[in-house]
């Protein structure tokens, strides 16, 4: 975080305030595993994450590559008690991967759209700034399939998207390394 807000920073010229820095909250253990519990040890690392991140100067908190509404309820929580601990509010965007099929569900199964709206409703819940909603790490034509109803359940806030541009899509990779 440390050096992208100096790179950032450095590089003002032409647009400086469409410039943010992000700070990732990544998935606890293996990307792409399917987490669908809810968990205060997971909050917990969240919290220190947001804390460490918050502490960098950060301009949004990223959590991203999510594969269940279960995974944002956990990151919401933790970020909610970063901020009530250290006063922190800062803007928080949450991403889910998709299936990489034209189905719009998550890898945990869920549809995209109802992922993202119990995201919306834990946040609003815990007083935490969800400004930015929306999809990764899939295939392209897994996007396309969802844009449409992500776009709608954002209602106003930011829409974050950006496909996978592997050659083979992540669901393939997937199957060789032996995992579902």
């Amino acid at each position: 975080a440390r050096c992208a807000q100096r790179a950032a920073r450095s590089t003002a010229q032409p647009l400086p305030a469409m410039r943010k820095v992000a700070g990732c909250l990544p998935p606890l253990g293996e990307c792409y595993a399917v987490r669908r519990d809810r968990s205060d040890a997971d909050a917990a690392v969240y919290e220190q994450l947001a804390f460490a991140l918050a502490d960098e100067k950060v301009d949004v908190l990223l959590a991203e590559t999510l594969t269940h509404s279960s995974e944002a309820a956990n990151v919401i929580l933790g970020v909610k008690m970063a901020s009530l601990k250290r006063g922190y509010r800062l803007p928080l965007w949450v991403v889910f991967t998709l299936a990489d099929d034209a189905t719009g569900r998550l890898r945990g199964g869920e549809r995209a759209a109802i992922a993202i709206q119990r995201a919306l409703d834990a946040a609003d819940g815990a007083g935490v700034l969800l400004s930015g909603v929306g999809v990764n790490c899939c295939a392209p034509g897994a996007v396309d399939a969802a844009l449409a109803d992500v776009v709608e359940v954002a209602e106003g806030r930011e829409v974050v998207v950006y496909a996978n541009a592997f050659e083979s899509t992540t669901s393939e990779w997937l199957k060789t390394e032996g995992r579902p």
